[in-house]
């Protein structure tokens, strides 16, 4: 095993998680590459495994992406749905400073989609999955009881 291009691969991700703490807001690909001073296609590669691993995230929007920091100022958290079944809920801002909540499936390495949700509607997000996760039971027991008449 090479440890010297581990060790190169490690700065290179530390330069690029260092480009974006210190970005006003998130960079496009071309941006980070040019401001550490790699190739894109290299580039994309670390910015890819920083996003599995969870320290970077992705927007997409029309025709381009914006890749943003997962530090001290984002809250990013998981819920396991599987192995390899993966939520990830983060509080963010958009680039026009408007706080919001995205959740992100994962599912075998890829993303499936995601839903955002914002600030002003996250209350009734949570309120409406409290009430259901109340009736779930009772949910159960009615498929239940279809099923065997």
């Amino acid at each position: 095993m090479r440890t010297d291009l581990m060790e190169e691969a490690e700065r290179n991700r530390k330069k690029i998680e260092i480009a974006l703490a210190t970005a006003k807001r998130g960079m496009t690909l071309t941006e980070i590459a040019e401001n550490v001073g790699l190739p894109v296609s290299t580039a994309k590669r670390h910015l890819d495994r920083l996003a599995s691993l969870g320290r970077v995230h992705i927007e997409d929007y029309r025709g381009f992406s914006l890749y943003k920091w997962n530090g001290k100022e984002v809250y990013q958290d998981r819920v396991y749905l599987s192995e390899n079944h993966i939520l990830f809920i983060d509080a963010m801002v958009n680039p026009w400073g408007n706080p919001f909540v995205r959740i992100k499936e994962r599912k075998a390495g890829r993303d499936i989609g995601a839903i955002i949700i914002d600030e002003e509607k996250v209350s009734d997000f949570i309120a409406k999955l409290d009430g259901i996760s109340k009736n779930l039971k009772d949910y159960g027991k009615l498929k239940a009881n279809s099923k065997s008449e």
